[in-house]
């Protein structure tokens, strides 16, 4: 991994973390790094340290995280272990937040019932 990005404002954030989606290369965020023994490893192309910024906390982006992850359909119990918390607390607060494309969801998982092809079809007789 190369030297770590370090912004100094929250819109060099952003822009780092735009510029590494659309390059499709994972991005590792880190802080003062005091927590870094507790976590997994991560492999990364590149890391950002916001260590340099002031009320921005890991914690800020954990929100979010979790509200993506959950509207790309990855599993809740799936997104509870990554974030380190229960499928009770996804459930009672994010509930609020993917309601609204409750239904595109859904949508995705039903079948597509479209008119039959003319000529495709035999009809069946009756029975007296």
């Amino acid at each position: 991994m190369s030297d770590p990005l370090a912004p100094t404002d929250e819109a060099a954030v952003a822009a780092a973390v735009v510029a590494a989606a659309q390059a499709k290369e994972p991005l590792a965020i880190g802080g003062n790094g005091t927590k870094l023994g507790m976590l997994r490893p991560v492999q990364a192309a590149r890391s950002l340290s916001v260590r340099n910024l002031t009320g921005i906390t890991l914690y800020s982006l954990r929100h979010s995280s979790i509200v993506r992850a959950l509207l790309a359909n990855v599993p809740a119990r799936v997104v509870a272990a990554l974030h380190d918390t229960s499928l009770q607390m996804l459930e009672a607060t994010y509930s609020a937040f993917i309601s609204e494309f409750g239904d595109s969801i859904a949508r995705k998982s039903l079948l597509e019932i479209a008119p039959p092809k003319a000529g495709k079809v035999v009809p069946l007789g009756r029975r007296s």
